[in-house]
């Protein structure tokens, strides 16, 4: 599901064109301070985007995102670190991606306690979690720019889709009447060759009863709103 919102580029549109110098001057002058502000907003320091104070903190080494530097050791004992706008995207979608994924999987122990399966039963419980995720993995270390983003926050419903139909499973061996109503979808068809085809209209079907069931029954165990899969940012 496309959750994630992106900022767009402000621009001024034909109509907004003033005819006198005084008014296009004006835009200009506009135009200039917001892209100003834009590129000003493009690094944010630690301190004031995470609220934490890493001057009283003594590290030996670096932070690495996406296997490369952010942060010396010397930039975080100092506290002066600014980290890149889009690496600061990046480190929340993967923070949010990572709390779905570990969520979904507790909240499938809590309903199946793996205490009552044998070994063998408890870890096809997990894997039926996993089939959820991209790649089948239970958590998501790497952030490749240049991998299409797969998986249930993808953009493209053909991305997500065989995803979706896995989450749609997993929750259909829930109780209640939405889980009833799962087993009887599917966010796949099939062609004549058994090719996996569906369309948007099917895999969203799905996926507002599934999401739907899926925040009802974890805010019945928690007592609070789980963390969703997003779009993952550019």
């Amino acid at each position: 599901m496309g959750l994630l919102s992106k900022a767009g580029n402000a621009s001024v549109g034909a109509s907004a064109v003033a005819s006198t110098p005084l008014q296009s001057t004006s835009s200009t002058s506009s135009g200039s301070r917001s892209a100003a502000k834009r590129q000003k907003a493009s690094t944010t320091k630690s301190s004031t985007l995470f609220k934490i104070d890493l001057s009283k903190l003594n590290f030996d080494g670096g932070v690495f995102w996406n296997r490369k530097l952010v942060a010396s050791g010397a930039d975080l004992n100092s506290g002066n670190i600014t980290i890149d706008l889009q690496i600061a995207r990046e480190i929340v979608w993967n923070l949010f991606e990572n709390n779905f994924r570990i969520e979904l999987l507790y909240l499938d122990r809590c309903i199946f306690p793996r205490i009552h399966m044998s070994m063998k039963e408890g870890e096809e419980r997990d894997e039926m979690v996993y089939d959820c995720f991209h790649l089948g993995k239970p958590v998501s270390l790497d952030f490749d720019r240049s991998e299409q983003h797969e998986g249930l926050g993808a953009a493209d419903y053909e991305a997500r889709m065989e995803q979706v139909d896995n989450f749609r499973l997993l929750l259909s061996s829930w109780s209640g009447p939405l889980a009833e109503k799962l087993r009887r979808m599917s966010a796949l068809t099939f062609s004549e060759g058994w090719d996996i085809e569906s369309t948007l209209e099917t895999v969203q079907a799905v996926e507002r009863i599934a999401y739907l069931f899926y925040c009802q029954t974890f805010f019945a165990y928690f007592g609070r709103a789980p963390s969703l899969p997003h779009v993952r940012p550019g």
